[in-house]
Formats: C-alpha cells, structure tokens, sequence
C-alpha cells in the first residue's frame, strides 16, 4: 500500500511542477522573440538625453 501511495504522490508532484517549467521556457521564448522585434525601440525609449546622467 505504501507503495502506491509514493507512486501516486510522485506522479502529482511532477505533474504540478512540470507546467511551471513549462510556463517559464515559454515565457523566456516569447520575450527573446519580442527582444529581437521591439529591441531598437526600446533603445529608443530609454536613450540618454544630454545634460542627464544617472548613477
């Protein structure tokens, strides 16, 4: 009985962290897909402007 007991826990352990994975190799695809597209006019965006330096 333990047995199945640790089988059933195991498999509903790698099943609830599988889709994090999942989600999170997703995600970082999609943003490196937006980055080559949107990258210059994020660059754009946040150009320094004369007379203003940050730390």
């Amino acid at each position: 009985m333990k047995k199945y007991v640790l089988q059933f826990l195991f498999l509903i352990a790698f099943f609830i962290n599988n889709p994090a994975f999942a989600e999170s190799a997703l995600e970082k695809s999609i943003n490196e897909n937006f980055a080559t597209y949107t990258g210059w006019f994020v660059s754009l965006i946040f150009a320094p402007l004369p007379g203003t330096e940050f730390p």
